[in-house]
C-alpha cells in the first residue's frame, strides 16, 4: 500500500506536488465543509452552530493597527530620549492611518443603518415613527385606580375650557397686502414658461 501511495505521488503533476494540503482539496470539498461549520446541527447538544462571518479587510487592518500602536506605546516608554522621537512620528503615523479607516468604517455604519431605516419605514411607516416617539415601557404600576384617575385629571384636564377667550391687547397686525391674491388656475402661457424653464 505505501509503494502505490509513493507512486502516486512521484508520478503526479508537478503542480500537485508543490501544494500545500489545503490546496489540494477540491472546491466542493472545500464548500461541503464550510457548508456545514455555518449551519450544521450538533447532534449531541442540539444547539446550531454560528456561522463564520468572515472579517472584512479594513477590520483586519485596524486590528493591525491597534496592536502596532499598543506595541509603540510600550518600546516609548522604555526607549532613551533619542529614540522617543523616531518612534513618536512612527506612532502619529499609525494614529493617521487609524482614524481614517475609523472614519470610513463610520461612514459606512451610517449608511448601513440608513437603508435599513429607510426599509423599515417603506414597509410600515406607522411602526416606524412609533418606535421612535414611544417610551420603553419599564417598572410596575402600584396605585389604584381611583388615586391614578385623580392625578391623570389634574395633569391634563383644564377646567376652564368652556370659558371663551379674552382678545389680548397690544397685538401688532400685518398689513394689508398690496397685490391682491389671484385664485386663478396658471395660464397656458404661465406653463409653457414654467416647462420651457425646466426644460433648460
Amino acid at each position: 500500500m505505501a509503494r502505490r501511495r509513493n507512486f502516486r505521488i512521484i508520478f503526479a503533476p508537478v503542480d500537485m506536488r508543490t501544494r500545500s494540503c489545503l490546496q489540494r482539496i477540491s472546491p466542493t470539498d472545500l464548500l461541503a465543509h464550510r457548508m456545514g461549520r455555518s449551519g450544521a446541527i450538533s447532534l449531541k447538544s442540539n444547539k446550531i452552530c454560528k456561522p463564520f462571518l468572515p472579517r472584512s479587510r479594513r477590520h483586519l487592518e485596524v486590528d493591525t493597527l491597534r496592536k502596532q500602536k499598543r506595541k509603540l506605546k510600550k518600546q516609548i516608554k522604555a526607549a532613551s530620549s533619542e529614540e522617543t522621537n523616531g518612534l513618536l512620528v512612527i506612532w502619529r503615523q499609525l494614529k493617521a492611518r487609524h482614524s481614517a479607516l475609523s472614519r470610513v468604517e463610520s461612514a459606512r455604519k451610517k449608511r448601513s443603518q440608513k437603508r435599513k431605516n429607510q426599509k423599515r419605514f417603506i414597509r410600515d411607516p406607522f411602526q416606524f415613527a412609533r418606535q421612535l416617539f414611544q417610551q420603553p415601557k419599564s417598572g410596575t404600576l402600584i396605585v389604584d385606580r381611583e388615586e391614578l384617575e385623580t392625578h391623570l385629571k389634574k395633569s391634563y384636564s383644564d377646567p376652564t375650557r368652556e370659558i371663551p377667550l379674552e382678545e389680548t391687547t397690544g397685538l401688532v397686525w400685518p398689513a394689508a397686502p398690496g397685490i391682491k391674491f389671484d385664485s386663478k388656475p396658471p395660464s397656458l402661457q404661465e406653463v409653457i414658461a414654467v416647462v420651457n424653464k425646466a426644460r433648460a
